[in-house]
């Protein structure tokens, strides 16, 4: 991949030296000749990224943002990004967008947000094998700072690594300074943006006013940030050998084993388990102050954590359950309370209602009271056994849906009722049977003369 030069003061600079050094990094990694995507600002950390892709012959697309908001000055940015693409022969694509999008917003986060969703979805329309970004180690250092300062926990101190999933940042081991020196040797073209030199920017009041007072007092101190990274990457190998201990399965953990661990760290157990679990779910610290109290959870409670998922308490676990109602390849868990007046769910209608100690052969009826709430609705597994209606041993679903005529294609399709102490409740077909019906219930929760409320599945025709 990388085309090399005749040793020279190019040859020999320790920017070079990085850049080869973190790309065969990520040939390793992945692709031997990778295409890349570069998002390129017109700055001079992007142009000379820029400039070390081009010297080295890596397939590249370049990518140039003009968000309008520097009015003028944004139309050099693109116009030097689009000139100097065109000299090295590299192919430009610009995204220009609305400023008046960004009113009542953080402009920076808007920005971020437009950005990455280009490079996203191009790298997804041309099948490149990285987003190459510009982040240096200055930015490492000011992105750990503002994570220490806004309270984020130490996992989350590991940040800007060489490699990120599909975003990669070649030049994450040189400073600044570096950079611009090399730029400034090489006469690499770029622009300054007079933003960089306003204070109410977070980052650069971090640069300019408050490293050169850390410098004064603190000398050194900008490594010693750094060795945190290290710490962190310490810090989240133990906390996963703590979580391996008490996993007991994709989506839980022994409630036992949790309890066992001191009182202070079951937050982060959790916490951790959630992350690895839905990496997209944000915990709030309500959330996270309800950890605190779960060894007092009772059988069949529960903690959401967010509009999609929760965590249960059965007799032995904690669960982490989807709350959709609508999707019949999850574990859904239902309480009584999200059965409401009806709940629709799978081509069933569920229903919460009062015994009329009336038989109806196309409807399941079981005791509501006799169900170990909250429910699980779920696709069946080999080895999942139910004790139908009107016997005393219990049998393989499987076998049971043979035994209903349900065709080897179809019977995948059904799904059964667990309650929370496991026990099978119900099993739905996935469609009516010659006899009109439509499912088998366990013989533990049929109604009888002592049955007051009923849960009612209605499957549609």
């Amino acid at each position: 991949m990388l085309k090399r030069f005749p040793m020279s003061k190019f040859e020999s600079s320790p920017v070079v030296k990085s850049f080869r050094e973190n790309i065969s990094k990520l040939e390793r990694n992945g692709t031997e000749h990778p295409s890349v995507i570069c998002g390129v600002s017109g700055g001079v950390d992007s142009m000379t990224l820029l400039y070390l892709i081009q010297r080295h012959s890596i397939n590249c697309t370049v990518v140039h943002c003009n968000y309008r908001l520097r009015g003028e000055a944004s139309e050099k940015d693109r116009e030097l990004v689009e000139q100097i693409s065109a000299m090295w022969n590299l192919n430009c694509i610009t995204a220009t967008f609305d400023p008046s999008e960004a009113e009542n917003e953080n402009t920076q986060e808007w920005a971020r947000t437009k950005r990455y969703r280009v490079f996203r979805d191009l790298k997804k329309q041309i099948g490149a094998d990285y987003i190459f970004t510009a982040h240096h180690q200055t930015d490492k250092i000011e992105t750990i700072l503002q994570k220490i300062w806004r309270g984020s926990g130490m996992a989350s101190w590991n940040a800007l690594d060489l490699q990120d999933g599909d975003l990669a940042r070649p030049l994450i081991d040189l400073t600044k300074e570096q950079i611009k020196t090399f730029a400034e040797e090489n006469h690499i073209p770029f622009r300054e943006d007079e933003t960089n030199e306003r204070a109410e920017y977070a980052r650069n009041f971090i640069r300019h006013d408050l490293y050169p007072e850390m410098d004064r007092f603190f000398p050194g101190w900008q490594d010693n940030v750094l060795k945190l990274t290290r710490r962190a990457e310490e810090f989240s190998i133990m906390a996963d050998l703590l979580l391996d201990d008490i996993v007991s399965g994709e989506n839980e953990i022994s409630r036992e084993k949790l309890l066992h661990k001191p009182e202070v760290i079951r937050p982060l157990l959790l916490h951790r388990f959630i992350s690895k679990n839905q990496p997209g779910v944000s915990l709030s610290e309500g959330v996270i102050n309800r950890f605190r109290e779960i060894s007092e959870l009772q059988t069949g409670g529960e903690i959401a954590i967010s509009t999609e998922w929760k965590i249960v308490r059965d007799r032995k676990f904690f669960k982490m359950v989807s709350k959709s109602k609508s999707e019949p390849e999850s574990e859904i868990c239902i309480s009584r309370k999200d059965i409401g007046d009806e709940l629709r769910l799978n081509s069933c209608s569920f229903r919460l209602k009062k015994w009329d100690e009336k038989i109806q052969p196309n409807l399941l009826q079981l005791d509501a009271d006799k169900i170990d709430w909250p429910i699980t609705v779920r696709k069946w597994r080999d080895g999942d056994r139910i004790t139908p209606l009107g016997m005393t041993g219990s049998k393989l679903v499987a076998d049971l849906l043979s035994d209903h005529k349900i065709s080897t294609t179809q019977k995948r399709r059904a799904f059964l009722i667990e309650s929370f102490d496991g026990i099978v409740s119900a099993v739905i077909f996935p469609h009516y049977n010659s006899g009109g019906h439509a499912g088998i219930i366990s013989e533990q929760v049929k109604c009888s003369s002592g049955t007051q409320t009923i849960l009612e599945i209605e499957k549609d025709l």
